[in-house]
């Protein structure tokens, strides 16, 4: 690849930007077919795991409304993919479910990721079939469980030998209701 050399001013920008916890001027963007290679890419330098091509094609074809890109000086910064389920136990409602949160490195502690979550309970507060939005977090990733605990999820519950390449292979199911379920219209 190619080396470049920064100049003096743009380090000493870049540093400045960086110095401080302030939110940085981000953009949000949705998924589309020219920017998908692009939320690969971000996530294969986030997480341990590989997403396979069926993963983004579902993303594309099934839940593109549920998927937020972050943009920075329109680099590809930060991203969440969200999934619809229904409730396993046949309970009336839907549930969304996030199946990835990521951030680069270098872009986090800007309130990167807590503006990608907020985008989506913000996308999602007037559906009323959704009645929860919930996710899995490995049990010794501490930072994302304190992350969460601020954004109001609850910890539910633990489900063993989750993860199949990890460890530990436990998760925690995190929770944030949004609604009762519908009911019967009396």
């Amino acid at each position: 690849g190619h080396f470049f050399k920064r100049s003096a001013y743009e380090k000493r920008m870049s540093e400045e930007e960086h110095s401080s916890n302030k939110p940085l001027p981000v953009t949000y963007g949705d998924l589309t077919e020219n920017n998908c290679g692009q939320l690969r890419r971000l996530n294969l330098a986030c997480f341990p795991v590989r997403y396979g091509q069926s993963f983004y094609r579902d993303l594309l074809k099934k839940w593109p409304r549920f998927v937020k890109l972050a943009y920075y000086r329109d680099a590809l910064v930060g991203g969440i993919a969200c999934r619809l389920e229904h409730f396993q136990n046949g309970e009336p409602g839907l549930r969304l479910y996030i199946m990835t949160l990521c951030v680069l490195q270098s872009y986090r502690r800007y309130k990167i990721a807590s503006r990608l979550v907020q985008e989506i309970l913000k996308l999602v507060e007037h559906e009323e079939e959704i009645v929860e939005v919930f996710l899995h977090v490995q049990t010794n990733n501490e930072s994302a469980i304190r992350f969460y605990d601020r954004l109001g999820f609850t910890n539910v519950g633990i489900m063993r030998d989750y993860y199949r390449r990890l460890d530990p292979p436990d998760c925690f199911i995190l929770r944030r209701v949004l609604r009762n379920a519908p009911g019967p219209i009396e």
